[in-house]
């Protein structure tokens, strides 16, 4: 025969029945029931006590000022730290997930002037960005900033470029048939960091990036990754790493973009590219190459803020 199905009142019945029987064993074992009751209470506190902290995650918009210094692609938490013995109020932290890369810091590019004259009359402001100045041959940079605001020159009065000349022959006047497309400030040849005149050592292969062309390398920011749309008015700043003004005072103002086909990158040969001469100095410079009343000289110099 088939087996007959429970009515809905038979089941109500066992279901009272269940209950019957549990609240008798209850009020019949209270201790026992209590045990068990406190052992289930001490496995949750464990378990809250000993759970890493990203595991309580909400995700926060970080505020204004900390896009500048993080990677738009990190993600920012607010970790909630369940409540210890050591810590009896609820305390939160921001944090970065732990799946997700550190931000890396970002690097505050530096801007320095030199203020030019010619035969004595003012001719204008030529502005320079060196944009990583921590990472990129740091120690170079440095001491291009100390000469550029005359930090040593209390010590040693030659210690700066105010007075300097830019080398002024046939090969430097824009127009001549010997024109190199560049323009050099050799300084006084005493150096602000370390011994005046100890030659700055090169840095090790991670502050120096190498980047190879016809001919060798040349070192430092690449040419090509420097300043999108900049492009043909691009003006680098270089530093020699070989010859008589390497590691010293010896600047260069670079026309890359500008020079033939068959020089090009070739002119940064053996030197190293800090940064580059700002648009906005453009004129001035460009003014600076073609006259012919005499050298450019330094009048003052400084730091941006």
């Amino acid at each position: 025969m088939p087996e007959k199905r429970d009515s809905p009142l038979r089941w109500m019945e066992t279901a009272q029945t269940d209950i019957q029987w549990k609240s008798r064993f209850v009020l019949s074992n209270p201790t026992v029931y209590l045990t068990k009751v406190k052992l289930l209470l001490l496995l949750w506190v464990a378990f809250a006590n000993h759970t890493p902290c990203h595991s309580f995650r909400t995700t926060v918009v970080p505020r204004a000022a900390e896009w500048s210094s993080c990677s738009s692609s990190a993600l920012w938490t607010q970790s909630i730290l369940p409540t210890t013995a050591s810590n009896t109020s609820t305390s939160t932290r921001l944090a970065l997930t732990t799946d997700s890369p550190k931000a890396p810091t970002q690097e505050r590019a530096v801007r320095f002037y030199f203020d030019i004259a010619v035969a004595d009359e003012p001719l204008g402001r030529l502005t320079f960005c060196v944009p990583r100045p921590d990472t990129v041959f740091p120690t170079h940079v440095q001491n291009i900033l100390q000469l550029v605001t005359q930090a040593r020159r209390s010590i040693d009065p030659r210690c700066s470029y105010v007075g300097c000349e830019f080398l002024w022959t046939l090969p430097f006047v824009e127009g001549r048939a010997q024109y190199r497309w560049a323009h050099v400030l050799a300084g006084k040849g005493r150096n602000a960091v370390g011994p005046a005149t100890e030659r700055l050592g090169n840095p090790d292969a991670s502050q120096r990036p190498a980047h190879p062309l016809y001919g060798g390398m040349y070192y430092g920011l690449a040419y090509d990754e420097l300043i999108p749309g900049y492009g043909e008015n691009a003006v680098l700043l270089t530093v020699p790493l070989t010859g008589p003004g390497r590691g010293s005072t010896t600047l260069s103002m670079v026309r890359v973009a500008e020079s033939p086909l068959e020089w090009r990158e070739r002119l940064l040969l053996n030197s190293a590219v800090l940064g580059w001469l700002e648009p906005s100095s453009g004129d001035v410079f460009r003014y600076m190459a073609q006259q012919t009343k005499g050298p450019p000289k330094v009048t003052a110099s400084g730091v941006l803020p």
